[in-house]
């Protein structure tokens, strides 16, 4: 194997694992989206980190200094995922009781948000 060939295969490696960090950033933000259903500034950010991190256009070009480059997309990332987790946070209201979207509450605790329980007998006729 010579030296063009070493670095071809270094550069498929290299791709083949960016292209599975990437899948696996979206796999991520879909999850959370369905999961947790947070705000619409929430998904906007996590979209919004995703596609800077992806772009070639950065504030500090990895181009230009190596690995350093990455700071500024490692912090936007990091930043993004404050954000939602706060967002989601906020939506359910810091409630150690709350329950993700989609599922029940605990039983024996009232939510504040819902109706109160009626029964048949206090139904108006």
């Amino acid at each position: 194997m010579d030296l063009d060939q070493l670095g071809s295969t270094v550069l498929i490696v290299l791709l083949v694992v960016l292209a599975v960090l990437g899948l696996l950033a979206i796999g991520v933000v879909v999850f959370v989206i369905v999961r947790f259903r947070p705000s619409v500034s929430a998904i906007v950010a996590m979209v919004g980190a995703l596609a800077y991190g992806a772009s070639p256009i950065d504030l500090i070009s990895e181009g230009l200094v190596g690995p350093i480059g990455a700071i500024d997309d490692i912090g936007l990332l990091v930043a993004a995922a404050m954000f939602t987790a706060q967002q989601i946070r906020n939506r359910r209201g810091n409630r150690p009781d709350a329950s993700p979207a989609g599922t029940a509450p605990r039983v024996g605790k009232q939510r504040p948000d819902s109706p109160p329980d009626v029964t048949i007998e206090q139904l108006p006729s």
